[in-house]
């Protein structure tokens, strides 16, 4: 009983320290990485873009004020209850993170003229 005790006990600290360690990688990897964008991309700027919003039904358009950006400078990250997003124009940086509603998922993103547009569809 003592040694099915201690078993557990060894299993769970070693799950625990993989679990942390993984955990601690990847924050560093995301630190180096985001730090690595911004430091190549020469930015001198970080700024939060206007945002307006409209709701259809479930759905929800985010309507993102970024002038001088393009769509293949625009990076989304889906949170448990956020969207990060992050657009770099050419010597600037625009920076937002939006709430959202568990299970919600992110439809469509584009650019028209100096606007990003998400739809976002509401979790149930």
């Amino acid at each position: 009983m003592v040694f099915l005790r201690i078993a557990i006990f060894v299993l769970a600290v070693a799950l625990f320290y993989y679990i942390l360690r993984n955990t601690l990688n990847e924050i560093i990897q995301e630190i180096r990485g985001g730090f690595i964008k911004i430091k190549m991309r020469n930015i001198k700027t970080i700024e939060e873009p206007v945002v307006r919003s409209k709701r259809e039904g479930r759905n929800q358009y985010y309507i993102l004020r970024m002038p001088g950006i393009n769509e293949k400078d625009i990076h989304l990250k889906k949170l448990e209850e956020s969207v990060e997003i992050r657009a770099y124009g050419k010597d600037r940086m625009y920076f937002k993170l939006l709430p959202l509603k568990p299970n919600s998922l992110i439809i469509s993103k584009r650019v028209e003229g100096d606007d990003l547009i998400l739809l976002i569809e509401e979790g149930r």
